[in-house]
């Protein structure tokens, strides 16, 4: 009797410590109903397109000669302080440019940088209220000249902003930043997965942008909705959903990673089947 009392403390510690967490992170979880992907009209990108630049954040993950059979041109651009990578490709007369997500925990300098999640000032604007994620902040800071060299050496008007988990946060920033510098310019963003990352001021900044700005979440993806708006994020932009939504799963990893992926493959694959003679 003793020794099972004994044994049973660890287990109520235990408890003690996994419910406050369990209750955070159900708290993060938020349930807009959103658009599904497959009830998109003609104004927004197909599936085809979709898994075009999905395919993009996967070739941004290292740097590689080529991507598959693309036959896409990578020219890729980094800041190796904070472990960033980023990729340009031109297609179609539009400008890609792509962030490579978090390498956590297998790089710890993406591990320190994600817990920097106190808002700091935007460093290229004279508000001091537009905040966003202390780190994503400095991400993309080391790649700031980067990114305006290319979009002064390009002589189209389309630039497009991709990015997945921790990639679309810098995206989040720069689209930010690009929106605002070059007004002349069609300047759009399409995340997968992505955290919140600008503050309350900051997003509503791009409110009136918000149909420039498209947010693919997958299932019951917990990543998609941290850190906690009770911290001051926010989203901002047209929500669309895809994969399922179980009720009796209020959060998921697994449909942050590999989901995206399987998922974008399934319907890929279905899109292809439906237009093909």
């Amino acid at each position: 009797m003793k020794h099972d009392y004994i044994q049973a403390i660890p287990m109520k510690l235990l408890m003690c410590f996994m419910l406050p967490g369990i209750i955070l992170l159900s708290s993060c979880q938020s349930f807009p109903r959103g658009i599904q992907i497959t009830e998109l009209d003609e104004t927004f990108p197909t599936i085809e397109q979709f898994y075009s630049y999905y395919s993009m954040c996967r070739a941004v993950t290292k740097e590689r000669e080529t991507w598959r059979d693309t036959g896409w041109e990578l020219d890729y651009f980094s800041h190796e302080p904070t472990n960033t990578l980023a990729l340009a490709v031109i297609e179609h007369g539009v400008l890609h440019m792509v962030f490579r997500s978090s390498q956590a925990p297998k790089q710890e300098i993406d591990t320190r940088i994600n817990y920097q999640f106190r808002p700091a000032p935007l460093f290229f604007t004279d508000n001091p209220s537009y905040k966003a994620h202390r780190g994503m902040l400095s991400k993309y800071e080391g790649i700031y000249d980067d990114v305006h060299n290319r979009i002064n050496s390009f002589a189209g008007e389309e630039i497009l902003l991709i990015g997945h988990s921790a990639g679309g946060m810098v995206a989040y920033i720069a689209f930010f930043d690009i929106y605002h510098a070059y007004p002349e310019l069609g300047v759009r963003l399409v995340t997968f997965g992505t955290p919140r990352v600008l503050t309350r001021n900051a997003a509503a900044q791009l409110r009136e942008a918000e149909d420039r700005i498209i947010r693919i979440v997958m299932g019951r993806d917990i990543f998609s909705s941290m850190p906690p708006a009770i911290l001051g994020y926010r989203h901002v932009g047209t929500l669309v959903r895809m994969g399922d939504q179980p009720f009796w799963k209020p959060f998921s990893v697994s449909d942050h990673y590999p989901g995206y992926q399987h998922e974008f493959i399934r319907l890929y694959e279905e899109y292809r089947s439906s237009s093909s003679p």
